[in-house]
């Protein structure tokens, strides 16, 4: 979802729904608190008009999701966190009302809470937002957070904010429901009468142990108990009458399975059917709740459209043999990796909910890792989580902890595999939409630029700071939940030196993968297309498309010559593309640098848009230049003239060409890649058979010096073969007049005394109706020929070196001319710009006062106008420009250009 703030809802305030999103179609609240001490749970109340319950189906939470009629589903991605689909058309019209609640289960109070946040989005753009904090409350334990209801046929919004100092009970009885109450507590005179006395005489009481020998309350793996007609196989798990919890002796064990208590019939029995209690407990489960928990029991355990509050059950038991009985008794240490097996295959049964998947995943951490023993294993060796940036973790997983820190006490490198794991896993570090909307090629060029980065990788420092092992128990038979282990391993992911590498190396992999990005927020059914692959980097391109660049590149290597082909035959290999625009020849042209390829002409600098039947010029290509230096401007304007006049009689010869090679290579102030690229460009011109109508204008601007030097170099072109024709002459007839010359001067040029050798000036063919050179200003030239001063010549090869240098002095002037500033939109006008909000309508209009802006000064705008994530408004932005231009408003990172045609088209709608 796009990090865009664009209104804050205040505590207690009302709003029309639809003045802030499409209430026709599907909507979400996303709820999230940070709140490690905590366990907080979210849950959504379908209220009638009387701000009751209109069916206790209509109470959606971790254990019932889904509302009968699906207007309302909750997911829960993890701990403290909660996003709630809602399609109002689906509500039946007795719901009159959705509540948003959150309650504390455990201990904890709501004021030990840091942040809270309840977003309202549509289309992964946030539209609201209502954030609280801890200091707001006291010892609440229940909140209201939100609620939404209808008023006169219109649906409203609030900012509740109400506490309640019960949890989950006093909520679910405020709005009319019942809570199963808990059985009392057994009398503490002696053990035998605390034991219930068995309601049937065939319930299987003769497997029930001596209420005095506890260590039989635990059945280990593989031992069979019976239940009434029940018979259990699996083990592991508790099994008695007795067992009390933790944290109390006037409460029963909730894993305890009690053969004296009453089941339903099996047959009946629907471990489908979700319960309705937050904290379990089989002794305080239904009979018919009993039976269907044996049946899971006896069926294996791995239904994964089971109720979750079964596994939680059986849960509830491991984690008590592990992180209790395990502590001090050597038998359950020893059966540490049968508890660690079945809690993993829960794990992949019932990963999908968010809820068991964030407990057990923790739990096995806990136990894997926080031990003395695993310590001394080199978790760095094992192939690190598979984390996505859709579902983060809250905390660093102790597995990344503990492989990072024995890397740095190793004084080994960060692989590339947990360099990107830290990167998922750290909520410190901010990730931008690529690597949410593309996973895969995100992941991919992080690899990449992380290798080139960092070779075999970072080498982290050991630090003073231990790693602390902590897990939040799901079983409230513990007393105290939160528990916490010291490991003598250093946490190197407090080191902000650290994650401020990762930071930039993931802002640099969403930079090149933006275009790729947009287009697949644009087009998210085109991922695969050959148009979405013209956006993604060549390093990220299948083999099979990189296979026709790299035999290209293979033969210009072995060649070391530009190839000279028409476009089809390059495009007949690589992803075809039906619409040759600019954008997307330019996207091409991008692919081609980064295969170290580059093609005559390029838009970049100045090219045209080719079509299927056009001669292009591929060459190797290892500049980094994106735009022309005003050195190569100016040398492509001499090549382009100077091509004018080698082709004046259709073909260049080889002499031309030799001259303008060795031009090229004796230019001044040109790189090597500059100079590669004029030649391949040279190469095109002389196949393109270029005009003078696209340089008029430029060659108004140059200088008499520069135009002087020019038409120098334009003579020895002309004199390459040592003949001038007489379509030649014409071309620099036209030419000179351009330069605004004498074309006398030409003349002296071309019928210069004292020459050692005479230039010999062709006849014009017949159909050409002939050419005469005018007679030279002081005494005749021979009949024969035209004598040109070698004196002169070797004047003009002097000459020619200087000729880039004179006009770079006018490139270097015209090169970054004044923009005219666009018009600012009237702050009277309209603000539904592009159907953005007040406050993004405004930040548009200040955007428009300049072309270019720094990050920083649009960061104190955005702040001006009440945006407080820059990313996230330029985002919406852009792709509310994508809809009606069909191209992005903003460009950059930093600086950032802005659109100045889209700025036209604005100002040209408002003033209507």
């Amino acid at each position: 979802m796009t990090e865009l703030t664009h209104m804050n809802i205040l505590r207690g305030q009302r709003l029309n729904l639809a003045d802030l999103i499409d209430v026709s179609t599907l909507f979400t609240l996303v709820a999230t608190v940070d709140a490690p001490a905590l366990r907080i749970n979210f849950s959504c109340f379908g209220l009638d008009a009387d701000s009751k319950l209109a069916d206790k189906r209509y109470m959606s939470f971790y254990n019932q999701p889904t509302t009968p009629c699906g207007g309302v589903v909750l997911k829960c991605p993890a701990n403290n966190a909660a996003i709630f689909t809602i399609d109002l058309q689906k509500l039946p019209a007795a719901v009159e009302r959705l509540v948003i609640a959150a309650a504390i289960d455990g201990y904890g109070v709501m004021s030990q809470m840091g942040d809270g946040l309840l977003a309202l989005a549509q289309r992964a753009v946030r539209r609201a937002v209502y954030t609280f904090v801890g200091s707001d409350f006291s010892a609440e334990k229940a909140l209201i957070v939100m609620e939404i209801y209808r008023r006169e046929g219109k649906w409203r919004i609030c900012a509740q904010g109400q506490g309640f100092n019960s949890g989950s009970d006093v909520l679910i009885r405020y709005f009319g429901g019942t809570v199963t109450p808990a059985p009392p507590p057994a009398p503490t005179q002696n053990v035998a009468q605390q034991m219930p006395k068995p309601l049937s005489t065939d319930n299987g009481a003769g497997n029930v142990p001596e209420s005095g020998n506890l260590s039989r309350y635990w059945q280990s793996q593989g031992t069979a108990v019976t239940v009434a007609y029940v018979t259990v196989q699996t083990g592991l798990l508790y099994f008695g009458s007795d067992l009390r919890s933790i944290g109390s002796r006037a409460k029963i064990e909730p894993a305890l399975i009690n053969p004296k208590l009453p089941i339903g019939k099996l047959t009946a029995a629907n471990y489908r059917q979700p319960l309705l209690p937050y904290e379990l407990s089989y002794s305080e489960f239904s009979p018919t709740a009993r039976a269907a928990y044996l049946k899971w029991l006896e069926q294996g355990r791995n239904d994964p459209l089971a109720s979750i509050s079964y596994a939680f059950l059986y849960f509830y038991g491991l984690e008590r043999r592990a992180l209790v009985d395990a502590t001090t008794d050597p038998a359950a240490k020893a059966e540490l990796p049968n508890i660690i097996q079945a809690a993993e295959r829960l794990l992949e049964t019932y990963r999908d909910n968010a809820y068991f998947c964030g407990y057990a995943t923790r739990f096995l951490a806990f136990v894997k890792f926080g031990s003395p023993e695993t310590c001394t294993l080199k978790q760095y060796l094992a192939a690190p989580p598979d984390l996505k940036p859709a579902a983060r973790p809250l905390s660093l997983p102790l597995n990344v902890k503990l492989a990072l820190g024995q890397l740095a006490v190793d004084k080994v490198p960060v692989p590339a595999c947990w360099a990107y794991a830290w990167l998922m896993a750290d909520t410190n570090i901010r990730l931008k939409t690529p690597a949410h909307r593309c996973t895969a090629a995100f992941k991919q060029l992080f690899t990449d630029k992380y290798s080139e980065s960092f070779g075999k990788g970072m080498r982290l420092p050991v630090n003073k700071t231990k790693i602390k092992a902590s897990y939040y128990t799901a079983s409230p038979s513990f007393s105290y939940r939160d528990l916490e282990k010291k490991l003598d391993i250093p946490d190197v992911t407090v080191l902000t030196s650290c994650t401020h590498k990762l930071q930039a190396l993931a802002d640099e992999c969403a930079a090149r993968l933006n275009a790729y990005s947009r287009f697949l927020g644009r087009n998210p059914d085109q991922e695969n297309t050959s148009t979405a692959l013209l956006e993604l980097p060549y390093t990220l391109w299948p083999e099979g498309q990189k296979q026709p660049l790299q035999v290209f590149r293979q033969t210009l290597a072995a060649s070391q010559t530009p190839i000279e082909l028409q476009f089809a035959q390059l495009k007949a290999g690589l992803p075809d593309w039906h619409t040759l625009s600019k954008p997307s020849m330019t996207a091409f042209i991008n692919r081609l640098a980064e295969a170290g390829l580059g093609m005559e002409p390029d838009p970049r600098f100045g090219g045209g848009i080719v079509h299927e039947g056009s001669n292009v010029v591929l060459f190797l290509d290892s500049g980094p230049q994106l735009t022309p230096s005003a050195h190569y401007s100016a040398a492509a304007l001499a090549l382009h003239l100077a091509a004018v006049v080698a082709l004046a009689d259709g073909d260049a010869g080889a002499s031309a060409r030799a001259v303008l090679g060795r031009h090229i290579e004796g230019w001044p102030y040109l790189e090597t890649a500059e100079k590669n690229r004029l030649q391949a460009h040279c190469r095109w011109l002389l196949s393109d058979k270029p005009t003078l109508k696209s340089v008029k204008k430029r060659l108004g601007t140059l200088s008499l010096p520069a135009c002087e030097a020019l038409a120098d170099l334009l003579v020895q072109v002309a004199n390459a073969d040592h003949a001038v024709s007489a379509n030649q002459v014409k071309v620099l007839e036209t030419i000179y007049a351009l330069l605004n010359l004498d074309v006398q001067a030409l003349y002296g040029k071309l019928h210069g005394t004292g020459a050692d050798e005479p230039i010999m000036v062709r006849a014009a063919a017949a159909t050409s109706g002939g050419f005469r050179i005018p007679p030279p200003p002081t005494k005749p030239t021979a009949p024969t020929g035209v004598q040109l001063d070698m004196g002169r010549i070797a004047a003009l090869k002097d000459e020619s070196k200087h000729v880039t240098a004179m006009l770079v002095a006018i490139f270097d002037q015209e090169r970054v001319p004044e923009m005219p500033l666009p018009t600012p939109i009237p702050a009277g006008s309209p603000e539904d710009l592009w159907g953005l909000d007040t406050s993004h309508s405004g930040f548009i209009r200040r955007l428009c006062a300049r072309p270019q802006w720094s990050r920083a000064e649009l960061e104190a705008i955005a702040a001006e106008c009440e945006i407080i994530m820059l990313d996230g408004a330029l985002e919406q932005i852009n792709e509310a420009a994508f809809d009606l231009f069909d191209v992005a408003y903003t460009e950059g990172d930093d600086p950032i250009d802005i659109n100045q045609d889209i700025n036209q088209e604005i100002v040209k709608e408002l003033s209507k």
